[in-house]
């Protein structure tokens, strides 16, 4: 077995304030995820951080990036979801086309 020598001075100042660099990294991303878990948004209180995948697709369009999805065809779909479920879309771009998430099919 090959044993590994290590230069690192665990006593010393860097090590030290790399350490305590780290492990504050490290409160910080749990405490940004508690505050997801619990249903908001890092940025904006109470928000869920969602964004409609409808919504996302009309910006890349709009910006001329090419995704091959068919954007009324993704709309009619989250319709039909939001019909099942009872509830109205959250989308943006679908609720200016008039969807409100009401299609059911017979």
């Amino acid at each position: 077995m090959t044993i590994l020598q290590s230069k690192i001075n665990p006593r010393s100042d860097e090590f030290q304030v790399n350490h305590q660099s780290m492990a504050s990294a490290v409160t910080d991303l749990r405490e940004k995820v508690e505050t997801i878990h619990q249903g908001g948004g890092p940025y904006a209180k109470g928000a869920s951080g969602n964004v409609a995948t409808e919504d996302v697709l009309y910006l890349l369009n709009g910006l001329g990036i090419n995704t091959g999805v068919n954007l009324d065809k993704l709309i009619a779909t989250g319709d039909w979801i939001c019909g099942h479920l009872n509830r109205e879309t959250l989308a943006k771009v679908g609720q200016a086309k008039g969807n409100k998430g009401y299609y059911r099919e017979n």
